[in-house]
């Protein structure tokens, strides 16, 4: 059993006004691999967390979301690009006329992916929100064009991403955590403390994740870094740096000390990350700042180099700052116009075997089970993917019930499982249907108010019984997986 499953979501799939559709859709469609686990949790990315530094407690305000595909503030020229029409040369909206997205239409969203989610998995739903250092996702003019100066590191041209020990210079304009401007020298710590704390309270989220290595370093996509720059190495520097990065979570957590954070870590080894930029890893952990130690990243598919990265998931897990660690799985890539999976991968499964193939040993010699599994959904407005991405994924009931039971047995309970939870669904789009007939036919007439009211009643009806019906389905594969495991054993 899963202590927890993670699905990633952007806004991309909510440009109708009513978010519940999509939202009951996506728990639907991963119910196989969330009726294995104990809690849901959907990462939520709104932006590159400009959303968040902005943030000025009005709801009615227009957030500059991630509606783009490709890169959304390029840092620099793209080699045998000279047009700059490459996706990592400017991004594309990703559809004509994207949605107006303001703070209070994502609490909406917020609450939604919580209720909806409860209700169709039986289990409790947390959602979290994104924190990026770098340009890729939304253009932020906090970044690049008013505080500028909290973008030490190159790691995608010159400055362009931010680093955590850096301070930012004053400015006037009001924020949700200082209505009275930022003050000269405040830290990014401090600063985006007091903002997650308004922002997460504000709009009902639950936690908060750091991306792509930040609060590890300066430059934490390279094999360089403010210790060694590519030729030499400055020992002299190596407490000073400690110190500074142990300050950003100091000043984060004095400013929003109970929201659970969860990070992605650089795509380095452990080892790496103290030559390069005296990552206190130890210290971090320590102090308790972290439930969980980074994930494995998903690079190592991309870049073909598997070993690379199984090491540094192996180092990064070596010690742990709370009692267990997750998986992290690349099905789907919202930003690039990829789907890892069947893009790039060829379907082949390794870039789920090859994680799952390592283990942490205690003291005693023995493996534990994991205790988390962090899963790339990808947006549940590309459907057709996801689901056929979530069929391949999942274990087939009737090959673990024939085992028990027989071939024919097995086929006959789980069409008649299959059959039960369909005829459900199949039952509220007839009535719906009829209904549309009615009004269609009968021109010039209205349905009265206590029948349209009892008819929504009715649906709704059977949509929890759809949701009841497709959640025993799931456990029942679970139990059916086990016991057949049991016996292989």
């Amino acid at each position: 059993m899963l202590a927890n499953v993670t699905l990633e979501l952007s806004l991309k799939p909510f440009w109708e006004a009513d978010p519940e559709p999509v939202c009951r859709r996506m728990f639907r469609q991963w119910l196989p691999l969330i009726g294995q686990a104990r809690q849901v949790s959907v990462m939520l990315w709104t932006a590159d967390g400009s959303e968040l530094l902005d943030y000025a407690g009005r709801l009615d305000d227009e957030i500059e979301w991630a509606r783009y595909i490709g890169g959304a503030t390029p840092r620099q020229p793209v080699p045998g690009d000279p047009e700059g029409v490459c996706l990592h040369s400017r991004a594309y909206l990703y559809r004509d006329n994207p949605p107006v997205h303001t703070y209070r239409s994502l609490a909406a969203i917020v609450a939604t992916l919580k209720r909806v989610g409860a209700e169709v998995t039986g289990l409790p739903v947390r959602v979290g929100s994104t924190f990026d250092p770098g340009p890729e996702f939304a253009r932020s003019s906090f970044k690049y064009e008013r505080h500028p100066e909290v973008c030490l590191a190159e790691t995608m041209g010159r400055a362009s991403f931010v680093c955590c020990y850096a301070t930012l210079h004053a400015d006037d304009r009001a924020y949700a955590g200082f209505p009275q401007g930022i003050p000269e020298g405040t830290t990014v710590g401090t600063f985006l403390g007091r903002q997650s704390q308004h922002f997460l309270r504000d709009l009902g989220f639950d936690y908060l994740w750091l991306s792509n290595g930040f609060g590890f370093g300066l430059e934490t996509w390279a094999s360089r870094g403010a210790l060694f720059d590519g030729s030499e190495f400055d020992p002299d520097a190596r407490a000073e740096l400690r110190e500074r990065q142990l300050g950003f979570w100091r000043d984060f957590r004095a400013e929003c000390p109970a929201y659970p954070l969860e990070v992605r870590g650089t795509n380095l080894t452990t080892g790496i990350d103290l030559a390069t930029d005296a990552v206190p890893m130890d210290e971090i952990y320590a102090g308790g700042w972290l439930e969980l130690p980074p994930p494995n990243s998903p690079w190592a598919a991309l870049n073909r180099d598997f070993g690379f990265e199984l090491a540094g998931y192996l180092s990064h897990i070596a010690e742990l700052p709370g009692e267990g660690y997750p998986f992290r799985f690349y099905t789907h890539d919202p930003w690039w116009l990829n789907s890892p999976w069947l893009d790039r991968y060829g379907r082949e499964p390794h870039d789920i075997y090859l994680p799952l193939s390592v283990a942490r040993l205690g003291a005693g010699g023995a493996a534990p089970d994991f205790a988390e599994a962090t899963h790339i959904s990808g947006d549940a407005a590309l459907a057709q993917v996801v689901a056929d991405l979530s069929k391949q994924l999942r274990w087939d009931p009737e090959d673990s019930l024939a085992r028990l039971v027989g071939d024919i047995p097995a086929l006959r309970i789980t069409g008649g499982l299959r059959a039960a939870a369909g005829g459900a669904r199949q039952a509220g789009q007839r009535l719906a249907e009829n209904v549309s007939e009615y009004l269609a036919e009968e021109n010039g007439m209205l349905l009265g108010r206590p029948a349209l009211e009892q008819w929504r009643l009715d649906l709704a009806d059977l949509n929890t019984r759809a949701d009841a019906l497709a959640r025993s389905a799931a456990a029942l594969q679970t139990r059916l997986a086990t016991a057949g495991a049991k016996r292989g054993a």
